[in-house]
């Protein structure tokens, strides 16, 4: 949607230069052209990396676990908002892009099943993580080990999204 809503808006500036009263004018509309295009080359390219976008999006919610990991040993009111941050970027690049890698390998007439399923598991492993953390805390007294399984698990969603690339690059080779 970035790089369509981009390409409108470039559309309508390119003609601007043509229309600049003053060359001062011509000069700001060529930088507004310029970092446009940066952006409708970069949201064209994240639609091809797509993987590699997602991969990006898991280290963000990592790092959000590592800052709520952090914040006892350094308690400070925007270390709360920082960690709510981090997670919403992470979480709204990846849930975009699951089905649209899904799709990459499993397209057709079951991939509404497939998608399904995927995000059935995917709830159902958002559902269970509070329960287990406030379980393992009930146990050992300290939340660290819940936090390490959350890094450990974005990792290796990291590392399934890296795999799916891999097969995606290959499949286009042949």
């Amino acid at each position: 949607m970035l790089a369509g809503a981009t390409r409108s808006s470039l559309s309508d500036l390119e003609r601007e230069p043509e229309r600049a009263e003053h060359p001062n004018q011509a000069v700001e509309t060529g930088r507004r052209l310029a970092v446009l295009d940066l952006v409708d080359d970069a949201g064209r390219d994240a639609g091809r990396e797509r993987e590699l976008v997602y991969l990006a999006g898991i280290g963000i919610m990592v790092a959000s676990v590592a800052a709520l990991a952090a914040l006892p040993a350094a308690p400070a009111p925007w270390a709360i908002y920082g960690y709510a941050v981090l997670l919403g970027l992470g979480y709204s690049v990846t849930a975009s892009l699951i089905p649209a890698m899904v799709s990459d390998r499993f397209s057709g007439p079951h991939f509404g099943a497939i998608v399904g399923v995927g995000l059935m598991a995917s709830a159902a492993g958002s559902a269970a993580g509070p329960w287990m953390a406030g379980w393992l805390f009930d146990f050992t007294g300290s939340y660290r080990l819940a936090f390490l399984i959350a890094g450990a698990c974005g990792f290796a969603a990291g590392a399934a999204g890296w795999r799916a690339r891999v097969l995606r690059v290959r499949a286009a080779l042949r």
